[in-house]
């Protein structure tokens, strides 16, 4: 079968069999190929001058019966024409590039540089001063000389009068220097020599971040001092008004000395009142001062140094001082020597070897409302030393120590043994509540001596019947048994005080007769130390009983005496 070589219609050949699909696909090909096809319309053919949409629009855009404008002459001239300025009235002008004739001066068609009384160009000189000029600079005139009153001064930068700078330049130097002439000091009117002292209240601060060349005047790093010596020593000699020292929250690592000051007034060391902890010290020694000395708020770190040791001073008092340390120390918390009155109120002493110590002649130590644990000993008084506590004490394992000295307990009379009253000092009255059997022949201990008269500082044991000291010295040894039912004639029978697993005799008798009752008793005075033990013991002959049936009057007392 053959194809047209346009649309590719099928044409059969003669001996191609007709298919009736063949003659329907050549007429699906024409069809679709008159669509794209244009109308012919009457009187209007076809051509290759393509008409387009641009040059339709130009045509509308000309209007009907314009024509072409065609120039025929120029200044009296035809044809090309070439103008010359003449021919358009600029003859007299130069052929260069001027300014406008208004900023022409004097210097005729140029400019000139500008002057003073005349206007033109800016001069590469004025140029070069005018890039020099800061944007927004005005005309000023720095003065020569400027008021005192316009200078800001600080604590690095002061005035210093011409009398100020003299005085100075006239003085010795610290670290040695030459003089002549006599040596002139301030005096009274009597002629005597006058300290440097208080003219009103002072305050100084102390700061871990301070420094001790500042005047120490303001509570600021800039301002304050670095350590508590430092601030003691700009303390005037005489103290005559209140001079306080405030010290910050922290860690201040030396021992502080406050000695020779003078004075109606008082000395005031404060830390933190409400948490003494945050302000940690190493105690202070204050020596040789008439004036008063207070310490408040403060934690002494030191395991050795006491918390304050005064000495020679009027009076120092202490409050709210924290005097712990982690290890028990052999060394007291508070010490007043050598006339020194020391007061302490509300403190905390812990583990330390001695809470209250005064030793000297008019020394003395007023402890009230204290508190703390773990201390060895309470109260040391000595060589005319007097202490006196009141109120809440710590707690001490040791017995108070007394050595010529005074101890004087909640107030109350003083008396030989060195306490206020006697309900304070170690005594014991014991009697028997049943009666007990004793064999003959054997010592038996007394423990049926279970009822109580008194015992102060609760050293008898009912059900053991033993005395255990809590305080050393010496003590009197009372005991006696008693018997309704006397013993056959001839019988011993002994009592005996048992310290420490020892025997020591107390009494002994032998009966001459049996109708009498049997009474024994007797007396010794012994040496104790804290922690020994007392028990009684009876004994009677050989192959002989005794009983103290009058139980009440079997008994025993010890009472310390010295």
């Amino acid at each position: 079968m053959k194809l047209t070589p346009n649309l590719n219609l099928k044409k059969p050949e003669g001996t191609d069999v007709v298919d009736i699909n063949d003659l329907n696909g050549n007429a699906d090909i024409l069809d679709a190929a008159v669509t794209g096809k244009i109308d012919k319309v009457a009187g209007k053919g076809l051509s290759t001058e393509d008409y387009t949409t641009v040059e339709k629009n130009k045509l509308a855009g000309i209007t009907a019966g314009a024509q072409v404008n065609t120039v025929t002459s120029v200044a009296g001239k035809t044809g090309a024409v070439t103008l010359a300025k003449a021919d358009v009235g600029l003859g007299n002008v130069d052929n260069v590039q001027q300014a406008p004739i208004t900023h022409v001066g004097a210097g005729g068609t140029a400019h000139a540089a500008a002057t003073t009384s005349a206007a033109g160009f800016m001069s590469a000189a004025d140029k070069s001063k005018l890039d020099g000029v800061a944007t927004g600079a005005n005309n000023y005139t720095h003065p020569a000389t400027h008021p005192p009153s316009i200078i800001a001064q600080d604590a690095s930068n002061r005035f210093v009068t011409d009398a100020e700078k003299a005085n100075w330049n006239g003085k010795v130097s610290k670290t040695g220097d030459t003089m002549t002439g006599a040596l002139v000091l301030p005096v009274n009117a009597a002629g005597q020599n006058v300290p440097v002292q208080t003219t009103g209240n002072l305050t100084y601060y102390v700061r871990t971040d301070g420094n001790d060349a500042n005047t120490g005047l303001s509570n600021t790093s800039g301002g304050a001092l670095k350590t508590i010596q430092a601030a003691i020593d700009k303390i005037p000699h005489a103290v005559n008004h209140n001079v306080t020292i405030n010290v910050a929250d922290g860690t201040y690592p030396a021992q502080a000395w406050i000695d020779g000051f003078t004075g109606k007034a008082t000395i005031i060391i404060r830390g933190n009142i409400t948490t003494s902890a945050n302000v940690s010290v190493q105690g202070f020694i204050v020596v040789g001062n008439s004036c008063q000395v207070s310490f408040e708020g403060m934690t002494n770190v030191h395991n050795s140094n006491a918390c304050i040791y005064a000495s020679r001073t009027a009076f120092v008092s202490a409050n709210k001082i924290n005097c712990t340390v982690t290890n028990l120390s052999s060394d007291a918390a508070f010490v007043a020597a050598d006339g020194a009155t020391l007061k302490v109120e509300s403190c905390t002493i812990s583990n330390r070897g001695t809470c209250f110590q005064a030793a000297g002649p008019g020394t003395s130590v007023y402890a009230v409302n204290n508190n703390g644990t773990g201390n060895g000993g309470l109260i040391s008084a000595s060589s005319g030393g007097r202490v006196d506590v009141t109120g809440a004490m710590p707690s001490a394992t040791n017995p108070d120590w007394c050595d010529r000295g005074i101890i004087i307990r909640n107030g109350g009379a003083i008396n030989p043994w060195g306490d206020n009253t006697t309900n304070s000092r170690s005594s014991v009255s014991a009697y028997a509540g049943s009666i007990q059997t004793f064999t003959g022949g054997v010592l038996t201990k007394i423990t049926s001596m279970s009822n109580l008269n008194y015992d102060n500082l609760g050293e008898w044991s009912t059900t053991s019947g033993a005395f255990t000291a809590k305080q050393s010295g010496h003590y009197f040894v009372q005991f006696q048994f008693e018997s309704s039912v006397a013993p056959p004639t001839g019988t011993s029978v002994y009592a005996t005080a048992n310290l420490n697993g020892a025997h020591y005799d107390l009494a002994q008798m032998q009966t001459s007769q049996t109708s009498h009752g049997l009474l024994l008793n007797g007396s010794r005075i012994m040496k104790l130390n804290a922690g020994d033990v007392i028990s009684f013991y009876v004994g009677p002959s050989p192959s002989v009983t005794v009983s103290n049936t009058n139980a009440a009057s079997t008994y025993c007392s010890i009472t310390k005496i010295a």
